[in-house]
């Protein structure tokens, strides 16, 4: 799951691997020298050990037979227009995770 940071400030793409990311306490761009928002690294750094340790929980599940993966995939463009998946990923009135259930 490598992470690919957009610059904003000089339009430069960088990538980031995940044992990169675990242990970084601040982020620059290496084009432009724009500091990357402390608290938004510190979520991403959560949500990298959220994923292992689920990993690890699908891994043990699956030696006990319970069949279950799950992968990453990645969006063509960096920031989806008209915030597209906006409402997927937050919503004001709930947390990161409430979402209403999907239609069956």
């Amino acid at each position: 799951m490598i992470s690919v940071f957009h610059c904003t400030h000089c339009n430069e793409s960088f990538k980031v691997l995940p044992e990169n990311l675990a242990n970084r306490e601040s982020l620059v761009c290496p084009n432009c020298g724009a500091i990357f928002p402390e608290e938004v690294l510190k979520h991403l750094r959560d949500l990298g050990t959220a994923y292992r340790e689920a990993i690890d929980v699908l891994y043990q599940g699956n030696k006990e037979g319970s069949g279950w993966f799950i992968s990453v995939a990645a969006l063509d463009t960096p920031r989806p227009e008209g915030g597209k998946y906006l409402k997927f990923f937050h919503s004001e009135a709930k947390g990161y995770w409430e979402r209403p259930p999907l239609a069956r």
